[in-house]
């Protein structure tokens, strides 16, 4: 039976700036998460991961390797408040160029002006006490979005965002973003993420890999070190090392790898020069016959996106985006990089990546704190003034057209004999394009902060209605799936469970139960106590904005840049209170919001898919199989020259590993 109750508990809401997206493959504390969007990548050292996991996002997150570098996919903020204009004192809060020196709040706030930046707009975000000014470099056409905060704000919070749609599922947005990071003109030590992690009064370091985006965000209560670290990171993603170095891209993405049978790279001694020497001496063994050497595939990027792929939770999230964006290639592709497709990436491939998609004027650069802001407008000046002038390609982000009937797809993974369980979930896109046109429709604020509510109110707590349903179906172990992302292009609702048994069709039986609660819901309403209890909880988590020991201007920035991706309006996902006031007052009029929301976006949207992951328990085994002969027909191809080449370049590494340490 499904009803509503009320009740809840606020820890599980936080559902604008906390909860993670359905999707993404964060590879900080990976499996953990498993949402709708991976956010792939994993290069922070063990350091960097306890920080993490001592904060509210460490179930975002999955646990790196140390040395590895983090790369978020999860979206850290899956939930907004939406496209309510801001609030301030005066009666118009947003600023145009034009009436810039008119913004007020709590005294008098002219925004600064600088004679390289255009000013685009100023508004004061009276939520969060926040003066935000958008400026445009106009040497370079890169976005500078501003944010003050209030004087008692001691952490600064700096990123560096770029759109990264993709074409094919190589990775190389996220072997990329791995790969910035070995080093730059300015500071060529190979891996200056570990040595500021030695060194740094860091709050937080990242590198964060999207379906369509790529952030570089970080924080410190020091001054001179945020500045350092900003430095590091604009000279990383301006001008890397990794252009003029192939090898970055042979450690970070993949390359093959011979090793003299009976000895690899690992144990071959301690000493460099016994190392070469060693390969020097069994190298003419493998050149002459390369079957005399074990023949491999590795790569950091290349490891983890296994790793990933390994997981029944992650190739659902995967099957579930592909299924539900069937137009848009940076979703129905894998960014994070397809295990079988990402060894395709050519060197002249990455570096084109490169060069398409990390110019100033696809950039994004944000500051968040209480410090000066003319010094924050001459650091990102003197810094893209010097850079020489290009242009890379299209990066517009496309739109997903609407499907007119449900979908059904069923897929197999690996898994073992013991553990035969298939998930299930149930799927839908709620804005997509319905008429002829590129345009998205955009949910209106309050609608978009009431479908948060109703998220809520169904899924969010153990008493929520579709919750219960479904966990006390009897059908399957736990739920899937996380209600309301608002994290990509389009917002998407995702509920269901997995493991489930093989017999019956569970498919229908899933369904079944999510209709039927939905059924019961649109015409019965939730309980006012329910009702006032998400309010409530809403409430108190959009005014707190307790994050936790994540720094909160990062949260508010990575917020703004979901927004901004998109060319919609940063600071309206911020302000909160019109669209929360609008909500109120439809619900105080007697209005059957949650129940019309039920039917417009759910009961009556044919954008729907069914997902089915089956579990196949010898999958495992002819993959396995599949990729011996692969390699089989690699190694039967070399020819000497290569051989030497790869010997050379593995050599290479090794001697930069061990030099390095």
């Amino acid at each position: 039976m499904c009803k509503s109750e009320a009740g809840s508990n606020p820890a599980r809401l936080l559902s604008r700036f906390l909860s993670p997206p359905p999707f993404l493959f964060c590879f900080l504390l990976l499996q953990i998460a498993m949402l709708g969007f991976l956010t792939t990548g994993a290069r922070a050292t063990q350091q960097a991961a306890s920080r993490l996991l001592q904060s509210p996002f460490a179930a975002s997150f999955v646990a790196p390797s140390a040395g590895a570098f983090a790369s978020v996919c999860s979206k850290l903020l899956s939930s907004r408040s939406g496209d309510a204009m801001s609030r301030s004192a005066p009666a118009d809060s947003s600023c145009k160029s034009a009436d810039v020196n008119t913004c007020q709040s709590g005294g008098v706030h002219s925004p600064v002006e600088h004679p390289a930046f255009d000013l685009l707009q100023s508004q004061y975000v009276a939520e969060y006490d926040l003066h935000v000014v958008d400026y445009k470099h106009r040497q370079s056409s890169a976005r500078v979005i501003s944010l003050t905060a209030p004087k008692t704000e001691t952490e600064k919070a700096f990123m560096v965002a770029f759109r990264t749609p993709i074409e094919n599922s190589a990775g190389a947005p996220h072997i990329v973003e791995h790969s910035v990071l070995m080093g730059s003109e300015k500071y060529p030590v190979k891996e200056p993420f570990v040595a500021l992690m030695k060194s740094s009064l860091y709050t937080y370091m990242n590198a964060l890999t999207y379906p369509d985006r790529t952030c570089y965000p970080i924080a410190s209560v020091n001054l001179k070190d945020f500045y350092n670290l900003a430095s590091v990171y604009m000279d990383a993603v301006f001008r890397p090392k990794a252009l003029e170095d192939h090898l970055t891209l042979r450690q970070e993405g993949w390359r093959y790898e011979l090793t003299p049978k009976g000895m690899t790279p690992s144990d071959a001694g301690a000493d460099v020069q016994t190392q070469v020497e060693e390969y020097a001496k069994q190298a003419a063994q493998c050149i002459e016959n390369p079957f005399a050497c074990d023949f491999k595939i590795q790569g950091v990027v290349l490891n983890e996106m296994k790793g990933v792929y390994s997981s029944p939770d992650s190739l659902h999230s995967r099957l579930k985006q592909r299924a539900l964006f069937p137009n848009l290639p940076h979703y129905n592709l894998d960014s994070g990089g397809d295990p079988k497709a990402i060894p395709n990436l050519t060197y002249e491939e990455f570096k084109q990546f490169y060069n398409k998609r990390y110019f100033p004027g696809n950039a994004r650069i944000y500051f968040w704190g209480a410090d000066d802001v003319k010094r924050r407008l001459d650091f990102v000046d003197d810094y893209l003034s010097k850079l020489p002038l290009r242009e890379g390609g299209d990066t517009t982000i496309g739109t997903q057209r609407h499907l007119t009937e449900p979908r059904f797809v069923e897929e197999a993974y690996p898994a073992s004999a013991n553990k035969l369980e298939d998930y299930v979930s149930v799927n839908w896109v709620l804005d997509a394009v319905r008429e002829d046109g590129d345009s998205a429709p955009q949910l209106e604020a309050a609608d978009r902060m009431a479908l948060q509510l109703l998220s809520h109110l169904l899924v969010s707590t153990t008493a929520s209605p579709l919750y219960k349903a479904l966990t006390e179906s009897g059908l399957g172990k736990s739920m899937i799936g996380g209600g309301l992302g608002l994290d990509l292009r389009h917002a998407t609702f995702s509920a269901g469970l997995k493991g489930l048994p093989q017999d019956g069709d569970m498919a229908a039986a899933v369904e079944s139960v999510i209709f039927k609660c939905l059924k019961t819901l649109a015409n019965e309403g939730f309980s006012q106590d329910a009702i006032d209890a998400a309010l409530n909880t809403m409430e108190f988590t959009l005014r707190e904005l307790n994050t936790g020991t994540f720094p909160k201007g990062l949260a508010i920035i990575l917020d703004m840049a979901t927004e901004s991706n998109y060319d919609r309006d940063p600071v309206a996902s911020l302000a909160f209170e019109k669209a929360l006031d609008a909500v109120k007052e439809r619900l105080k009029a007697g209005e059957p919001l949650f129940q019309n929301l039920i039917k417009r976006y759910l009961l009556n949207n044919t954008h729907r898919v069914t997902i089915k992951l089956r579990a196949d328990p010898t999958m495992q085994e002819r993959e396995a199989a599949q990729e011996a002969e692969k390699l089989k027909k690699i190694q039967e191809a070399l020819t000497p020259d290569v051989v030497e080449s790869i010997l050379t370049d593995q050599i290479s590494l090794k001697q930069r590993q061990v030099r390095q340490r």
